[in-house]
């Protein structure tokens, strides 16, 4: 059987949009935290945006800020990395689908949140 990959990034999405609206609760992270654990050990899972996407929420929703700007960070590494594929070759515009520069700084404003808590400001 395959890894939920579609299934868990849909729901990051949800997440995220919790998030943003401060809706946020057990209700939705625990279904992205049971597909995560279906995904997480599939082969090239940490290659993967939402591997680090979905991970920060969960991590930052049990209050690991650490390991949740650990994360965060890489998947904006890796957003930045589809940006410059999509440069260089515009037809692979289609990966940057929730991942444009709306969405790019939407991921840097909880990076900043993330230190902020993370040092207790």
């Amino acid at each position: 059987m395959f890894p939920p990959w579609h299934e868990m990034k849909q729901s990051e999405m949800r997440t995220l949009e919790c998030r943003a609206d401060g809706s946020l609760d057990a209700d939705v992270i625990d279904p992205l935290r049971k597909l995560f654990d279906e995904c997480k050990n599939a082969d090239g899972a940490e290659d993967s945006v939402c591997y680090h996407g979905a991970f920060a929420l969960i991590l930052e929703f049990d209050g690991d800020f650490h390991s949740a700007i650990e994360h965060r960070n890489i998947e904006i590494a890796k957003i930045l990395e589809l940006h410059e594929l999509a440069r260089v070759n515009p037809g692979g515009r289609p990966a940057l689908k929730d991942y444009g520069e709306q969405e790019l700084q939407y991921r840097y404003r909880i990076l900043d949140e993330l230190l902020r808590k993370a040092i207790g400001g």
